[in-house]
């Protein structure tokens, strides 16, 4: 299990978000916007100016499968959460991979309880929300809040019932990943799972954040502790406010990035959208 390490932030370190802004920061729009804010913008970031994206999210049969993956995984940790075995249409099912539901009953004895699918919104002022019945666009969220952060983990399990009189002291982050086993980055994902969730509950001292790979017998962790809060919000505040300027400056000048040195056939746009696509 890998633990990042930060170097140590002044306490006076100021938290506050300097600029209003109406769009949500997820995991998902930060790496895209990393990997090439061209395509951020297009799909993303220009209805916030416009009001509508220039292109659509459309789904695919990767994305469908995933989904369902998923919902299976999700109905799987319902029955065992209930103290029931898991269905046997389930374990049936050809997407269910039996190594990972062993060990997924198994984490799921050696914990108190369990939260299913959890949804978190954090908003400028680092205030947490459970948006559970009311995952929204942020500008509608909660009156004049505006949600900063938002994230969604698959399955939490905590020492305590983090509902319950007794505050979790240790929680497990899961989120169920399909494709080919792969190492999460140190300041990635799970590291902003870490942060949303210490947000959430107060009392978390220590944060393993895992992925598992649904399709292989594989699993990454990462630990994270409360003593590194201070400079995860850091770091990704530095993200979100580098998007937010993008997105108000209204920048859309198509750009190289990394994955593609000089032609792109990685997204939808076409040549009339970007120079640097491949499609017609």
């Amino acid at each position: 299990m890998r633990t990042p390490q930060f170097i140590d932030l002044p306490a006076s370190w100021e938290t506050e978000v300097p600029m209003e802004t109406n769009w949500p920061a997820t995991w998902s729009k930060l790496s895209t916007y990393a990997a090439c804010p061209w395509k951020f913008w297009l799909t993303d970031a220009s209805k916030y100016v416009t009001g509508n994206a220039i292109i659509p999210f459309t789904s695919n049969r990767a994305t469908e499968l995933g989904e369902k993956k998923h919902a299976l995984y999700e109905s799987a940790a319902f029955s065992l959460k209930n103290g029931c075995r898991v269905p046997e249409d389930i374990q049936k099912n050809p997407l269910w991979n039996a190594k990972v539901g062993r060990a997924l009953e198994s984490m799921m004895q050696s914990y108190s309880d369990a939260i299913i699918e959890e949804k978190i919104g954090i908003d400028a002022k680092w205030q947490a929300w459970s948006l559970n019945n009311y995952w929204q666009p942020a500008a509608k969220l909660f009156g004049t809040n505006k949600m900063l952060i938002r994230a969604k983990f698959d399955l939490g399990l905590f020492n305590k019932a983090p509902y319950g009189s007794h505050a979790p002291t240790h929680g497990i982050l899961i989120d169920y990943k399909s494709g080919k086993p792969r190492k999460p980055e140190l300041w990635g994902q799970l590291a902003l799972y870490a942060m949303v969730s210490m947000c959430r509950w107060p009392t978390l001292n220590v944060v393993d954040c895992i992925y598992i790979f649904l399709d292989h017998d594989a699993k990454y962790e990462q630990r994270y502790q409360r003593s590194q809060l201070l400079h995860l919000k850091a770091y990704f505040l530095a993200k979100i406010l580098e998007v937010q300027h993008y997105i108000h400056m209204s920048e859309s000048e198509p750009q190289v990035n990394s994955m593609t040195p000089t032609k792109c056939n990685w997204c939808n746009a076409t040549k009339d959208q970007c120079r640097y696509s491949e499609k017609g």
